[in-house]
């Protein structure tokens, strides 16, 4: 595994995910079989850490989806000192 894999999991899991292809568990059982103690150790690190990498990302944009739905249906109280939106001319009818 290279180091940047190592720090990048959900990458290192999609390059798992793509050198297994679509017969994953078989193939995955297969490779495991003549596997190290250390190998498969590594593998399911790579798996759990996308797992928690993909969790931690899922919450995080639902937390941000929720926060822009809360502005669309409330929208944005004016605050001292922030940007105003630039004036839009109102179009002829």
């Amino acid at each position: 595994m290279s180091a940047i894999e190592r720090e990048h999991p959900a990458l290192a899991a999609g390059r798992l995910l793509d050198a297994i292809g679509p017969d994953r568990f078989t193939r995955l059982y297969d490779a495991l079989a003549g596997a190290s103690l250390e190998d498969v150790g590594m593998v399911l690190c790579i798996i759990t850490d996308a797992i928690a990498t993909n969790d931690h990302t899922r919450a995080q944009l639902a937390l941000m989806r929720n926060f822009v739905e809360s502005i669309a249906d409330t929208g944005i109280p004016a605050r001292e000192g922030a940007a105003t939106p630039a004036e839009q001319p109102v179009s002829a009818q």
